[in-house]
Parts: C-alpha cells; structure tokens; sequence
C-alpha cells in the first residue's frame, strides 16, 4: 500500500505521528513518501502568511509561537549533541524523521502545483493523508488516491471544526480533546468519520501539551487503521451542525492565557 503524506516543514507534533507509522509499518507492508509545505507562506494571500496571522492573531501569538520554537529547537538540538538515537528523540522535525527513516519527500511551496500534482501521480498513492496540513488540496490532487483520501484533525468533529482547534478549545476551557481521523471532501471538515479517540485536559497541561496527546491518540488511530488486520472501521456519516473556526483571535488567546500556559512542557513528561 503506498501512502502519500502532506504535513507542515515545521512543526512539533506531526512528528510523532510520522514516527509510529514509520516504526510500527517498517516491514514495508505500507510504504510511505511525504511532502512538506513552509509553515509560514510567502503567498500574501494566504492564511498561512506572515502579515495575515499578525493581523488575525496579534503579535503576541506570534511571540508566543516563536518562543515555543526557540524552546523546542533548544531540546532537539540537546537530543542531538548527545547522540540520542532517533528512534528515541522526543524533539525532531518532520525532515528528520524522514531521514532517520529513509523516507522519500519533496519540499514544496505550493502544494496544488502542477510540479506536486505530477509527483503525486508518479507514486501512484493508495490513500493521500493530510497530517495537521496548512494548505487545500484541490481535487486534482485528492484524485490522484486510488482508494481513500483522509484528515487527521485534532479535534472530536464536529465539535472545533477549521483552524487552531486546540487553541479554541483551551480558550472555551474544554475539559476534554481528541482526535479525529475522517474522509476529506470539497467542505472543510465535514467527511465521514472513520474513528475518533477522546482524551482528558487538565488544568497542568499547555498549548503543548495537549497537542502532543492528540498527536499520540491521532497516530493509534491511523496503525490501527492502515494494520491489514483492520476489518472493523466503517464510515459514520458526520452530522451538519458544528461551527467552523477561524484563526484564534486576540482575545481568545487572552483567555486561554489565563487557563493555560502557552509554552510549559518538561522533557521528562513526555514520551
């Protein structure tokens, strides 16, 4: 089975998902190849560029997220110098678990153009997985999958549906997250689910964390899913209702900095 994987070039939990698939699938019985996308868009268009999330967000959220990269790159970068195996890191980037791994990928700024629809083609995917993605697919390129086109979105659907699920749900002060693996379609987040795990927030956990939770819930989904021993998923039509967000704004951010802290995560608190 070959699977085509869209993912951010950086970011801090799509990783661990990347890992358990490559670890648990490394006898070759799903083949994987990645392509990867800035996670700040040059396009002035985009949702994803620099100008939009200061004009959505504020500056804050982007200190806040740069902060949180500096920590990040601070642990990974100590991972390295001490010589930590990769298949044990806890901090690694999406292109190092490529590399550690021998996978495929290309690095594209555009992910609908006609240069990433021809490699897709070329693979020949069985199913196309949009992982935590920043960018549309456009059915050009969803129809390149021969059987199943699917989205991890941190979130139980239809609850939190769009953008910065996690950070909506700190701000609400949700009690609960999870995670839900479902058929992409021409509206966003509105396919079929296939499977869904829910998980506890505590008043300890962080931006980080909770994210980390549902990267770890979202990758047992996906085993369980690709595992050929897999004969019970079936699609569960998702109801209508559910509001679609957009990026967190100001004032929620506020909120969820009076709940929650944006950047703690220790090392030992995490597997």
């Amino acid at each position: 089975m070959n699977v085509v994987i869209f993912v951010p070039e950086v970011h801090f939990h799509a990783p661990v998902v990347m890992k358990e698939l490559f670890e648990h699938f490394k006898d070759g019985s799903v083949r994987f190849n990645v392509v990867l996308t800035p996670k700040i868009s040059s396009n002035k268009k985009s949702s994803a560029s620099l100008s939009k999330v200061i004009k959505d967000s504020g500056i804050k959220y982007l200190v806040l997220m740069i902060l949180l990269k500096i920590k990040f790159d601070l642990f990974r970068m100590m991972e390295k110098i001490f010589f930590r195996p990769s298949e044990s890191r806890k901090y690694m980037s999406p292109v190092d678990v490529c590399l550690g791994y021998g996978i495929s990928y290309m690095v594209t700024e555009n992910v609908n153009s006609r240069e990433t629809v021809e490699y897709v083609k070329e693979i020949g995917p069985d199913i196309i997985l949009s992982l935590f993605f920043n960018q549309i697919l456009k059915p050009e390129l969803l129809q390149t999958a021969s059987k199943r086109c699917l989205n991890l979105h941190p979130s139980m659907l239809p609850e939190y549906k769009g953008m910065s699920p996690i950070l909506w749900m700190l701000s609400d002060g949700a009690s609960k997250g999870g995670i839900t693996l479902h058929e992409m379609t021409s509206s966003l987040d509105s396919g079929n689910i296939i499977s869904q795990k829910e998980f506890e927030i505590s008043g300890p956990d962080s931006f980080f964390t909770v994210y980390r939770k549902a990267a770890f819930a979202g990758a047992a989904l996906l085993v369980d899913f690709l595992s050929p021993s897999n004969t019970a998923s079936s699609d569960i039509p998702q109801p209508e209702e559910g509001q679609i967000y957009g990026p967190i704004t100001r004032e929620s951010l506020d909120l969820l900095l009076k709940k929650h802290s944006f950047l703690r995560f220790r090392s030992k608190d995490l597997r």
